[in-house]
């Protein structure tokens, strides 16, 4: 990790950067991170077992809410070895090398998580599907449907005990949902949702959506944009760096992220004219 301190600029906010690399693995820490993940199975089956005990007692979705909110609370690395162990039997699907955060809960059975997916801390997650990919902020909750409980005119008849609809809420292969979202309708693959948004709508792919209610204020190409790196030559760049860009950067910046990435020697030269 580097810091690059650029000084003052737009509108005397401060520009300091922190890029981060992730760095490969090698065979050995991958051989070692497949055993970390066979063992955690052991030490997730009294979880297992309570599991399939309380189910028969108070039914399999209310213990399985039970269990989420008991695994969601084991800290650290342990903790996210045990839940991708846990769920890989619990949920509906689960995908390898999926990430799921401290006191990150789920309330529905039927949810699928596909591989490499990333969830942060704190998010409360009903009925979704998860695509490959898509990340989740901290705090991000993803509701069973936007229609949960019916509006009766009945008199003495509590919300609570309306009858109630659920309908699955999916999330986009490569979607990025920002910290404190309320995820109600269908997010496309590629869109990014901002901070503190609710989607009360489908996101269509490959947009990016802010707002209370959310709305879309930028789109771009499934098949990647042309970017100008120095004079009259272009670089082409397709939709995982694409994603890198962090869709709606300064030039400057999204420059800036693919010399990172090794793109191309030109842009080394271009992000230090653009600074």
């Amino acid at each position: 990790m580097k810091e690059k301190d650029s000084g003052q600029r737009n509108g005397g906010q401060s520009s300091e950067v922190f890029l981060f690399e992730q760095p490969g693995r090698s065979r050995l820490e991958t051989f070692s991170k497949r055993l970390v993940q066979a063992l955690s199975t052991i030490l997730i089956l009294p979880h297992l077992v309570a599991y399939q005990v309380t189910q028969r007692v108070v039914g399999k979705e209310r213990a399985f809410a039970a269990a989420s909110e008991s695994i969601s609370r084991v800290p650290g690395l342990r903790g996210v070895y045990c839940r991708q162990a846990f769920y890989r039997y619990t949920l509906a699907e689960c995908g390898p090398d999926a990430y799921f955060g401290w006191q990150s809960v789920f309330s529905k059975p039927l949810a699928k998580v596909g591989t490499r997916a990333y969830i942060g801390r704190h998010c409360a997650i009903g009925w979704a599907e998860i695509g490959a990919g898509a990340m989740l902020a901290d705090g991000v909750q993803i509701l069973s449907g936007a229609r949960q409980h019916g509006l009766s005119q009945q008199e003495g008849l509590w919300h609570q005990d309306e009858r109630q609809e659920f309908r699955k809420v999916k999330i986009g292969s490569g979607a990025w949902l920002g910290t404190n979202a309320i995820i109600m309708a269908d997010v496309g693959r590629g869109a990014v949702v901002g901070a503190g948004a609710v989607v009360n709508k489908p996101i269509p792919p490959h947009t990016l959506a802010v707002g209370v209610p959310a709305r879309i204020v930028k789109q771009h190409s499934q098949r990647g944009i042309w970017v100008l790196i120095a004079a009259g030559s272009y670089q082409r760049i397709g939709p995982p760096l694409l994603s890198r860009c962090i869709l709606g950067a300064s030039p400057y910046n999204c420059a800036l992220l693919l010399c990172r990435s090794r793109a191309c020697a030109t842009l080394r030269r271009f992000s230090s004219i653009m600074k």
